[in-house]
């Protein structure tokens, strides 16, 4: 026979998964343009937290990049130049759906 959650239990853990402390993990996503606005396509992408180095992602023919299921924190992110030299920026995970504020390159 299985237990039941009792109703009170679950209107706790209803009202606990709506905390904003309580996210476990987001979908970070950002473009990287030219300065004339133009995206840039298959430019590669690392996210840096306290638990290490993300795999790479490589930007779409959009521009656009993804990192699903990253838990709340602040992070570096890496752009990858052609010459494998990397440009950080500073950034902080809060929502589920985190939006980077646009890379502009030269």
């Amino acid at each position: 026979m299985r237990a039941l959650m009792s109703p009170s239990a679950f209107w706790i853990a209803l009202c606990l998964a709506g905390l904003p402390g309580a996210m476990q993990a987001a979908t970070l996503r950002g473009r990287i343009e030219r300065n004339a606005g133009y995206p840039v396509s298959y430019m590669k992408v690392t996210l840096k937290g306290q638990t290490g180095e993300s795999s790479p992602v490589y930007t779409g023919s959009d521009g656009m990049y993804y990192f699903k299921n990253i838990p709340a924190g602040d992070y570096t992110l890496e752009v990858w130049n052609k010459k494998g030299r990397p440009t950080s920026y500073r950034i902080q995970v809060r929502e589920p759906n985190t939006q980077v504020p646009v890379v502009k390159i030269p």
